[in-house]
């Protein structure tokens, strides 16, 4: 029981660390393929202000400010879930399974008889 607790808490503690990483790096390479894509297909960057103060977009321009938005928002979600999810998993990878039955043991601080 004991060792099946410690495997499965090894195995939550990796996903916590490797998952966010993996992530990032995934919207990492989308951003870097959509903007070589858009650079292919000769669409300027969308800054393109008109008198009025209106920004003229082409349909083109629009789907790349979209992809970027998306992207830059799915980032920052991931930078914040690494900051949470890195020490996370560092506390279940060296998580042992008598760490969750501290309650219940009469070495717990609240049974201690000095």
């Amino acid at each position: 029981m004991g060792q099946e607790l410690d495997e499965k808490y090894k195995k939550i503690g990796w996903r916590l660390i490797l998952l966010p990483l993996l992530i990032l790096v995934i919207v990492v390479v989308l951003f870097a393929i959509s903007s070589f894509i858009f650079s292919l297909m000769q669409i300027a960057p969308p800054d393109l202000v008109m008198l009025d103060g209106s920004i003229d977009y082409t349909t083109p321009q629009r789907i790349q400010v979209i992809i970027r938005i998306v992207l830059g928002f799915i980032g920052i979600v991931n930078v914040l879930a690494i900051i949470i999810c890195f020490p996370l998993g560092i506390v279940f990878l060296f998580k042992k399974s008598s760490d969750a039955s501290l309650g219940n043991n009469e070495k717990s601080l609240g049974n201690n008889k000095f």
